[in-house]
């Protein structure tokens, strides 16, 4: 892979190194490879990354890594692949699939692509579905890391929240946990936007779009139960942690908690209980969908717009929801979502 820029009047003066980090996004760790690699010539002459650069020289960088993925993906499995250079590519990865392998020998969305070393500029939990960006070496993946990128979920969730929002609570690991998230007052800042999309209010259940501000482990999962609306399925989360701790201020015994003089079908509390836990039932994972992402490119500083339609398992159930009751549209355009926090003077490309 190469990297070429013609040197302008502008940078006249300058040595390689400042021109390429600041022109071209050469991180400080490439630049000292590059000096290493003897991988920097101006007009074919190598030089060092100290050497004054002229106006009008054409400087090359050639970026060499092992184990490098060179040209196009070529997935083991039928990965849907939406957009492909040489630099990149955004893909969407399927349910019950870890962004990297666990261990050695784990099937993992990069293993699944390619053999040779990639490098996801952003992840998703082992059960969330949707788009990932795949960076083909360490440089584009250094770039991609270094731009801001939104991004849109679809969420299923029970009840019924307001039509749009902002959830602002900082978010930091569970204490004696690696896995679990709680809200802490101590935590790292976390902001996540959302609009509902739809509504079924007789199975008090609504689809939320959701745009993060920041990118916590499991965001949109922590901000949705600390609003009072879990995510459908969730089992970590979701309405099953809730059960089980109703139950316990019931009666730790199970059997107790569905006895007549304990709890009564009748009671609103227990039907919320059971219809929760019987739309959980419908799926295998959390209703959670990464359907959009947006972005600059940095080599072309063109904006990147890609969508990812939802799969199967999640289509299902919101097929299920219509056929008892017919879906209340609220909000049919994300763009207020999508128009927070956008680079000025951007090329749009077509979706």
């Amino acid at each position: 892979m190469y990297l070429h820029y013609r040197v302008t009047k502008e940078d006249e003066g300058q040595t390689a190194e400042h021109v390429l980090r600041r022109r071209l996004g050469v991180s400080g760790a490439l630049s000292r490879r590059l000096r290493n690699g003897r991988a920097l010539t101006s007009d074919g002459t190598f030089i060092m990354n100290r050497t004054v650069v002229e106006p009008g020289s054409l400087l090359e960088v050639r970026l060499e890594e092992e184990n490098e993925q060179l040209g196009p993906l070529n997935p083991k499995e039928d990965i849907a692949i939406y957009f492909e250079d040489d630099w990149f590519a955004l893909v969407s990865k399927p349910p019950a699939t870890p962004t990297h392998p666990r261990f050695p020998g784990d099937r993992g969305l990069t293993t699944v692509l390619s053999d040779k070393q990639l490098h996801p500029a952003n992840r998703l939990d082992l059960d969330t579905s949707g788009l990932v960006i795949i960076a083909k070496n360490g440089f584009a993946h250094h770039l991609l890391t270094t731009s801001p990128i939104q991004k849109i979920y679809y969420g299923l969730v029970h009840g019924l929240p307001p039509e749009e929002g902002v959830i602002d609570a900082p978010i930091d690991r569970a204490p004696d946990s690696i896995i679990l998230r709680m809200i802490r007052e101590d935590g790292k800042r976390a902001r996540t936007h959302f609009r509902r999309v739809a509504a079924w209010p007789r199975q008090q259940t609504s689809l939320l779009a959701f745009r993060l501000e920041t990118g916590r482990t499991h965001q949109i999962r922590v901000h949705s139960a600390h609003l009072g609306f879990p995510l459908v399925g969730d089992s970590l989360y979701g309405w099953e942690q809730t059960f089980r701790a109703r139950s316990e201020i019931r009666g730790r015994n199970r059997a107790n908690y569905l006895m007549a003089d304990k709890r009564v079908f009748s009671d609103p509390g227990m039907a919320r209980d059971f219809r929760a836990l019987a739309l959980n039932r419908e799926l295998d994972r959390q209703f959670l969908h990464a359907a959009r992402l947006r972005f600059v490119y940095p080599l072309t500083k063109e904006m990147i717009d890609v969508r990812a339609p939802l799969p199967a398992d999640l289509c299902r159930l919101l097929r299920k929801l219509n056929a008892v009751e017919r879906a209340q549209i609220c909000h049919t355009s994300l763009q207020p979502l999508m128009d927070l926090d956008l680079p000025a003077n951007v090329e749009t490309t077509a979706e």
